[in-house]
């Protein structure tokens, strides 16, 4: 069962690509040394630092400071590892809701972890395991939504050239009208350029649908 939710996992999510994770601000997600996020299954209580290895109960699996996801049975006062450093895989959820990592506790192992760090205004963390072997991390948080992408290379030219646009009226009406001495619609800046622009602009349309060609000559009846 483990094998096959792995192959599952595999086919849907391929390799880890690290421009998924530069979408989102993950860093403040990390916690400090000596503390962790934890939330009950019922029978026992997972903990995790996200994508961080640490120390668990000395004497089992959790040990060894390779370990990620620990699941603490509450009633024996034991730990076992579900998630080992090492074996992440990631991809994003649908609709881009946030990220999706699975992790196990080795290469031949028979523990799996699906940890959803999901979308949302507020922390809110649950956690559910259907048959021991396997436990569903929900993380909801306002860092598994995508940082906003900012301004495009074009919007940037749109900008800088009606900014220039509107510094060349400001500085030039003034000079036109007060050190050229010129008045009316002449004080606008390259004001023949301007007036000139609309028939410029439907003359290069009318060459760029029809062209100039040379016409074919044919016969004229006698």
């Amino acid at each position: 069962m483990v094998l096959l939710i792995l192959s599952l996992f595999s086919a849907v999510f391929p390799a880890n690509d690290p421009k998924i994770l530069s979408k989102f601000n993950l860093k403040p997600l990390i916690k400090e040394p000596g503390k962790v996020y934890e939330t009950s299954i019922g029978f026992g209580t997972v903990k995790w630092n996200f994508r961080t290895p640490f120390e668990g109960t000395s004497g089992t699996s959790c040990a060894g400071g390779d370990c990620i996801i620990h699941l603490s049975y509450d009633d024996i006062g034991t730990c076992t590892c579900f998630g080992k450093d090492g074996t992440e895989t990631y991809n994003l959820l649908g609709s881009n809701n946030g990220l999706c990592f699975m992790y196990s506790n080795g290469p031949d192992g028979d523990k799996t972890v699906r940890y959803d760090l999901v979308c949302a205004k507020q922390e809110h963390l649950s956690a559910e395991s259907p048959n021991g072997t396997y436990i569903q991390i929900e993380h909801q948080s306002p860092y598994g939504c995508m940082k906003s992408a900012g301004l495009g290379w074009g919007w940037i030219f749109v900008i800088v050239l009606f900014g220039g646009l509107l510094l060349l009226f400001i500085i030039g009406i003034p000079v036109n009208k007060c050190i050229r001495k010129k008045t009316g619609i002449e004080v606008i800046p390259f004001f023949i350029f301007w007036s000139s622009l609309p028939r410029m602009t439907l003359e290069g349309i009318k060459c760029l649908f029809s062209p100039c060609r040379r016409k074919r000559q044919g016969f004229e009846p006698q």
